[in-house]
């Protein structure tokens, strides 16, 4: 490898063969991983690549889908990486496939052979949250996509994933909430209603995520009754665990803590502190 010089028909060659459709598959796993190590290796890869960011994103993203290889994941997060400006404009497309391709292998009946490709979906996805938070166009549309494993994760009980979920919330709630996201919220506190919530969705995994709905659209979240009184039936709940890690007037003053942070009025009513 290190006697290729980008720049040169090595490069251009192994692009060819991710974009011809009529080329052998362990082939393009092949050109994938080698343009990869180029990446990483030689500066000079880097203008040769760039006009073909979104074609080798899309092909790699295929051969996932087609032949289960979910090793070249990584190159679709080295592109991000690398060609950010590139890939803002292609952000929403990668998002929606990336988006379907998890789903499908959800719901697929080889998911317990392919949960490494799951665990490397989500984080890709929100490496692209990341990078369009400031275009609120395509954010908008990123988003869209995001929301479908988001939304099938909660709704079918996938609990193995609700840490990721977690995490793409952060991401999506940094500037705005949508009334989509409202909804997801609705949905977080029906899983905190219905599970386990001292072992797989206790209050303090999802406080975060709370308190950003809150800050980041504080006019909305008062505006609709029903939001306020699902937060202080989460916090009331948690307040009347009975086995806790912590003594129960420190639970008081966690929870106190946190509404007062978010201009939640009559907090002390709340959490029963006079």
């Amino acid at each position: 490898m290190a006697g290729f010089e980008p720049g040169t028909p090595a490069v251009d060659g192994l692009i060819q063969i991710m974009c011809d459709e009529n080329e052998e598959l362990p082939v393009k796993v092949e050109s994938a991983l080698a343009i990869q190590s180029f990446l990483e290796d030689q500066e000079r890869a880097h203008a040769v690549v760039k006009p073909h960011v979104r074609a080798l994103v899309l092909q790699i993203l295929d051969i996932v889908s087609k032949a289960q290889i979910d090793d070249v994941i990584s190159v679709v997060d080295e592109l991000l990486e690398q060609f950010v400006e590139d890939v803002i404009p292609v952000a929403a497309e990668v998002a929606e496939h990336l988006s379907n391709l998890f789903l499908e292998i959800l719901t697929s009946d080889t998911i317990d052979d392919r949960t490494p490709a799951l665990n490397s979906i989500i984080p890709t996805l929100g490496s692209i949250l990341d990078l369009v938070e400031d275009h609120r166009e395509v954010m908008v549309q990123v988003e869209a996509s995001v929301l479908k494993p988001i939304n099938c994760i909660l709704t079918a009980g996938h609990i193995e994933f609700y840490d990721d979920v977690i995490i793409l919330l952060q991401s999506l709630l940094q500037t705005y909430v949508s009334e989509p996201m409202w909804a997801v919220y609705n949905e977080l506190y029906k899983v905190f209603k219905t599970t386990d919530r001292q072992s797989i969705l206790p209050f303090s995994d999802i406080a975060h995520v709370l308190h950003m709905y809150i800050v980041t659209d504080n006019e909305s979240f008062l505006a609709f009754p029903e939001r306020m009184n699902a937060m202080i039936d989460m916090c009331q709940v948690t307040l009347q665990v009975r086995f806790m890690l912590f003594h129960r007037s420190n639970v008081i003053w966690y929870v106190y803590a946190f509404l007062k942070s978010t201009s939640v009025h009559h907090v002390e009513l709340i959490v029963g502190i006079p």
